[in-house]
């Protein structure tokens, strides 16, 4: 009689990786004789498959890690632990507080406030200083602080009759307020000429037709809006045209200090409250003191102002 004998499709599989020769078909039996005298020869052979299943094994791990020297390589054989499932969740933790911690490059940039402002730009701010009637500094939505020159208006200086009431006015309307401003260009000392909406309204509207600002007609010859509701308010005599013969502010800048924004010395001293705004102004101007507003050089501006 015969006894058949199915051997072991793992190290089938393996030596056919190493032989290069296809796997016999599953269940391939070997026929073996059978007696009792042939019971050492059983023990042998089962010793010598154990030998070459173990030599396989380590043949197979030692090309792989040839392959691969940096990756760790698990055969059946092998006593060597698996990577750490906390150890995998604390790295994945970690790189995410990274994710978080760290600002994205326009995130960053927007907190320094070194995004550009350019004409054609629309964005929301809020109004944190009010320099004067139609000078404001307000802050992005998006980060930054830019200073923002009413475009085709020009409101009374500080030292002008309506001047003071001018820029209560435009606190009244805009101060600590979310405004929407609509860049039209650049001036040449980096103020952003601007329309300004707030609450849907115009501010430049709402103060001309007051009385309290000029249509800047050398600057916005078409905007035929603002000429309209100069008139009407001429007509009604409200606010500085209640005066018999009012001075365009563009004038009074020619006869004090030079002629507005095209100069170097749009500025001065009169056009502030107090010493602590006229410093903020001054600094924020600098390097240098294109204003003139610190006469001594001693890095305080319009000392003379109260607060000073």
């Amino acid at each position: 009689m015969q006894l058949t004998l199915c051997r072991g499709e793992s190290f089938l599989a393996q030596r056919s990786r190493l032989s290069g020769r296809a796997p016999p078909p599953e269940g391939e039996q070997a026929t073996l004789p059978r007696g009792p005298s042939r019971a050492w020869e059983w023990g042998s052979r089962d010793l010598e498959e154990q030998k070459r299943d173990r030599a396989c094994a380590l043949n197979w791990q030692a090309e792989r890690k040839e392959s691969y020297p940096n990756r760790h390589v698990r055969t059946p054989t092998s006593n060597m632990p698996r990577f750490p499932k906390a150890a995998f969740l604390q790295t994945a933790f970690l790189a995410a507080l990274l994710l978080v911690a760290v600002p994205a490059p326009n995130a960053a940039q927007a907190q320094r406030g070194d995004a550009p402002v350019e004409p054609g730009q629309t964005f929301t701010a809020r109004v944190v200083e009010v320099t004067d009637g139609d000078t404001y500094d307000v802050r992005r939505s998006l980060g930054g602080e830019v200073t923002i020159r009413l475009h085709g208006v020009d409101a009374p200086e500080s030292a002008q009759p309506y001047g003071r009431a001018a820029t209560r006015a435009a606190r009244r309307y805009v101060g600590g307020k979310d405004v929407r401003v609509a860049v039209e260009e650049i001036g040449r000392y980096g103020r952003a000429v601007a329309r300004v909406e707030v609450q849907g309204g115009d501010l430049g509207a709402m103060l001309i037709r007051d009385g309290l600002a000029w249509h800047y007609r050398e600057y916005a010859p078409n905007e035929t809006g603002y000429r309209r509701l100069q008139r009407q308010a001429r007509n009604a005599k409200r606010g500085l045209w209640s005066q018999s013969n009012p001075v365009p502010p563009w004038e009074w800048r020619d006869r004090t200090s030079g002629p507005g924004e095209t100069s170097a010395e749009d500025r001065d001293c009169s056009d502030f409250d107090t010493q602590p705004e006229a410093q903020r102004f001054f600094k924020r101007h600098q390097p240098g003191d294109p204003h003139n507003l610190d006469g001594d050089g001693d890095g305080e501006a319009c000392e003379s102002l109260p607060g000073g």
